[in-house]
């Protein structure tokens, strides 16, 4: 058997239930968003040993790993007087676990993989606006993150050895025409030739060229300028289609509750259905990494940035 509990300092010593136990095998359920169909109930013989009365079955999934939902189990009961325990049977390959209260068996549940069922799924793409605005800590903590994202870059000086950064990280980055440009290599104004105009933007297509997208600020001067049509154009050239960056829909909010309302909705009515795209900004983004993570325990995809 596998000792799954760890001593968790700071644990207020309750006395617990059989019906705080069920509870939290429901939550469980819940949060790796597994059918009511493949969670069953099963009342068992009183054979007056310990005092179990049931035992849950849960079908899991394909693209769950048991391993997470253990995980995820010790996370849940954390009280020190509590002892759970798992093995593993060898011919049906079921992984039970046994829930103690004080040395007596209180619980049962048993994982069972089933290669029929999968969870109905949704998949997001990630926009990342104001990357620049984190501090050094606060980057890497979002690089380090194990979902991938896309970064908006602007051309600007040092852009190279950002992209380094973000690419040597499986991250993305999309150019970001924000406004016109006082970069030399890039550099975009009202008051340049057509000539350096396009050679700039042979630049921004040749040291971008990795870029998942090509977006633009429709709010901004460059946009409503005499030459955007002529960017437009020379960039089109290259194979490069300028997009609103505003296309897309924002999950950031001043209020973090709303955020995460915003969040739940979206993954609620896009299940199912074809890859959403959102734009969030990278301080948000940072706020909402554990729900994120819940996210992803139901199911739920987010994919590299893919715009057709």
């Amino acid at each position: 058997m596998i000792e799954l509990t760890e001593d968790v300092e700071n644990v207020k010593k309750t006395e617990l239930t059989l019906g705080d136990l069920e509870q939290r095998i429901l939550q469980l359920s819940k949060e790796f968003y597994l059918d009511q169909s493949w969670v069953k109930k099963v009342n068992v013989a009183n054979t007056g040993k310990d005092s179990l009365k049931f035992v849950y079955n849960f079908s899991i999934p394909r693209d769950v790993l048991i391993t997470d939902v253990l995980k995820r189990i010790n996370e849940l009961f954390p009280e020190k007087e509590l002892t759970i325990k798992s093995e593993e049977t060898l011919i049906r390959k079921i992984t039970k676990v046994y829930f103690y209260v004080n040395d007596i068996l209180y619980l049962q549940l048993n994982l069972k993989k089933d290669k029929k069922i999968k969870r109905v799924e949704t998949k997001i793409a990630l926009i990342v606006e104001g990357f620049e605005e984190l501090g050094g800590d606060e980057k890497n903590n979002l690089l380090n993150s194990p979902f991938v994202f896309c970064v908006l870059v602007s051309p600007e000086e040092n852009a190279i050895k950002k992209l380094e950064e973000i690419e040597s990280n499986n991250k993305q980055y999309a150019l970001y025409l924000k406004n016109f440009i006082d970069a030399e290599d890039y550099k975009i104004d009202e008051d340049l030739s057509r000539i350096r105009l396009k050679s700039s933007i042979i630049s921004i297509a040749t040291d971008f060229k990795n870029a998942a997208a090509f977006f633009i600020n429709t709010k901004a001067e460059i946009y409503h300028s005499i030459i955007y049509n002529f960017l437009k154009d020379k960039f089109k050239e290259k194979g490069i289609v300028l997009r609103s960056i505003f296309n897309y829909k924002s999950l950031s909010s001043s209020s973090l509750k709303e955020i995460k309302s915003k969040f739940r909705f979206y993954e609620e009515s896009m299940k199912g259905k074809q890859t959403a795209i959102f734009r969030i900004r990278a301080v948000d983004l940072l706020k909402i990494k554990s729900e994120i993570e819940k996210y992803l325990m139901r199911g739920n995809k987010i994919v590299p940035l893919k715009i057709k």
